[in-house]
């Protein structure tokens, strides 16, 4: 196993518990799904931000940014979804007799990608202030964005490899 892949392991293990056997073929499937799972179940985080914030803001009669919160709290919702039931990472790979380590390096890198990414979410959408502004909606809409395309670059990956 090259070191990048062993870097990428190593980082991607300390995110989730029982991430570590992500490198054993066996147990990459599973691992590939708590993974997943853990990062929709962050991703859940931010949308209960989002919907406190939207709360807050009917009680203290800011209609003018309850359309774009709910917006925001119903994009996050869909990428949760999207990350939750994402094709079970890898699965044309996981009975394959070999498979290069620059593709595996890449699949293991786009994974990362992704949670980091929806991670900024969560911590934008966190951040956003009780008296929601304008630029604070564009940070968490860019984060939003950002983990869209991730998730998107994820997908074309594997279409790729297979």
């Amino acid at each position: 196993m090259s070191e990048a892949v062993k870097s990428l392991l190593g980082r991607l293990g300390s995110l989730v518990p029982g991430y570590a056997g992500y490198s054993d073929r066996e147990r990459r499937r599973e691992s590939d799904q708590a993974l997943r799972l853990s990062v929709a179940a962050r991703l859940g985080t931010a949308r209960g931000a989002l919907d406190r914030r939207t709360a807050e803001c009917a009680r203290t009669s800011r209609f003018d940014v309850l359309d774009p919160l709910d917006a925001l709290a119903r994009r996050v919702a869909a990428l949760a979804d999207a990350v939750r039931h994402a094709p079970a990472g890898y699965a044309a790979l996981f009975d394959a007799a070999a498979i290069g380590a620059v593709e595996l390096d890449r699949l293991y890198a786009f994974d990362l990608g992704v949670q980091e990414a929806c991670e900024r979410v969560v911590e934008e959408s966190e951040r956003l202030p009780a008296a929601v502004d304008v630029a604070g909606l564009d940070r968490v809409s860019a984060a939003v964005a950002d983990a869209e395309s991730a998730v998107s670059r994820r997908a074309e990956s594997l279409r790729e490899v297979k």
